[in-house]
C-alpha cells in the first residue's frame, strides 16, 4: 500500500509540475509581447516596415484605416494614424529627383599654366612675349 501511494504522489506531483510549466511557458510569451512600433510616427512606420515593398508613399492607390488595422497595424489608433499620413502622402507631388552630378572637367590651359603678370599666357616650353595694343582677345 505503500508502494502504491508513493507511486501516485510521484505522479501526481509530477502532473502538477507539468501543468506549471505549461502554463509558466505558455503564456509567458504572450504576456510579454508588446507593440514595437509604439511611439514611431507614421513616417518612421512606413520608413521602417513599408519601404521594404512600396519604395514611397506614392506608390499606393489609396489607404483605408480598416484596410491598415486588418492587415498591418496592431490598434485602430495606429491605424488611423497611418492612413491619414498615407492619403496626405499619397496626394502631395513626387519629390523631385537632385541633378546628377556634373562629371569632372579638366581647367583650362590658362588656369593650368597660370597667367603672366601682363595677362598672357604661356605654353609650355615657350617663353612669353610682350602684349602688343594690336594683340587682341578673340574667342
Amino acid at each position: 500500500m505503500k508502494l502504491l501511494l508513493r507511486r501516485i504522489s510521484r505522479v501526481v506531483l509530477f502532473l502538477a509540475s507539468l501543468l506549471l510549466s505549461m502554463l509558466l511557458v505558455g503564456f509567458g510569451p504572450a504576456l510579454s509581447q508588446s507593440n514595437l512600433d509604439a511611439g514611431k510616427s507614421p513616417e518612421q512606420i512606413f520608413s521602417d516596415t513599408c519601404s521594404a515593398c512600396h519604395h514611397a508613399p506614392q506608390d499606393l492607390k489609396a489607404a483605408s484605416s480598416q484596410f491598415l488595422r486588418q492587415h498591418y497595424t496592431t490598434g485602430a489608433r495606429q491605424a488611423a494614424a497611418m492612413a491619414a499620413y498615407l492619403e496626405k502622402a499619397i496626394n502631395e507631388p513626387r519629390p523631385t529627383p537632385a541633378a546628377p552630378p556634373q562629371p569632372f572637367r579638366r581647367p583650362s590651359e590658362s588656369v593650368e599654366m597660370g597667367a603672366s603678370a601682363n595677362g598672357s599666357t604661356a605654353s609650355p616650353g615657350t617663353t612669353a612675349r610682350a602684349a602688343t595694343p594690336s594683340d587682341g582677345f578673340e574667342e
